[in-house]
């Protein structure tokens, strides 16, 4: 029997952690439309404030009738889960290198979902191991899959994606 594993930074279990598991799941959740601040916090395992707060200071936008996208859930789940390991000046400051003015998804390079389901996929190609050689081929053929991208967002979604990888890490490790 596969062991049971939770998504990174959520309460979601799964039994594989990939880029297709987590577009597949994220996917099933948004079927119905968007979803309520309880079920982001109960997605993600944060406090209800935490949310408020990161939406109050522009660091995820508004949500609409008071439900939030998929998009913003995965931003959400993002900036906690790399609140463990970076300061929120410094989640927001590399989020803004590939997504411009974080209230404003009109400016993205990658939507956040699709970002993090890389995140995903570079974390379902290297394990738990964190061998820089490794770490850096697994997100650069993950960043090299965004075709859509010019070369130079391509290496600046390499850059956030190994961040991510090396700060999840970290922060499981304590």
């Amino acid at each position: 029997m596969k062991e049971r594993k939770l998504f990174p930074g959520t309460t979601i279990a799964t039994d594989t952690v990939n880029r297709k598991t987590a577009e597949e799941v994220f996917s099933r959740i948004f079927a119905g439309g968007n979803i309520y601040s309880s079920q982001v916090t109960a997605l993600i395992g944060i406090e209800a404030h935490s949310v408020q707060n990161w939406v109050a200071r522009g660091f995820v936008s508004h949500p609409l009738n008071k439900q939030y996208s998929k998009r913003q859930l995965c931003r959400l789940i993002i900036i906690s889960m790399l609140s463990n390991t970076f300061k929120i000046g410094d989640i927001t400051y590399m989020l803004s290198t590939v997504n411009g003015d974080l209230s404003d998804e009109g400016d993205d390079l990658i939507a956040d979902d699709v970002l993090y389901a890389c995140f995903c996929e570079v974390c379902a190609q290297n394990g738990g191991d964190c061998e820089e050689e490794r770490v850096d081929k697994a997100a650069y053929s993950v960043a090299e899959e965004l075709t859509l991208l010019g070369d130079e967002d391509r290496k600046k979604v390499f850059a956030v994606l190994k961040t991510m990888f090396y700060a999840y890490r970290s922060a499981e490790m304590n």
